[in-house]
């Protein structure tokens, strides 16, 4: 589904995914992966470069994704977003 086409239903289909935090992690990585993302284990070094869309996992039940601009963030600056689904859950 092209969620720009129709947010509301992919907002209650990521809900319908997601009944507990650790659902809502995978719907996001299976999302991110849809879209490019690929994961990273914390454990692990890794060379990141611009224009790269990486993920991490952490205990199942957070994940953190982030895209490397092009640009450096001193002349194109950042944008960062939070959310949370464990208390109270999405159901």
């Amino acid at each position: 589904m092209n969620a720009a086409a129709d947010p509301v239903r992919d907002l209650l289909d990521f809900i319908d995914a997601s009944p507990t935090p650790w659902h809502a992690v995978a719907e996001t990585v299976r999302r991110l992966e849809a879209a490019g993302f690929r994961g990273l284990e914390e454990s692990e070094p890794f060379a990141l470069g611009a224009g790269d869309k990486v993920y991490v996992v952490r205990g199942g039940s957070t994940v953190i994704a982030f895209e490397i601009g092009t640009e450096p963030p001193s002349q194109a600056g950042f944008r960062m977003v939070g959310a949370h689904t464990d208390s109270p859950n999405l159901r």
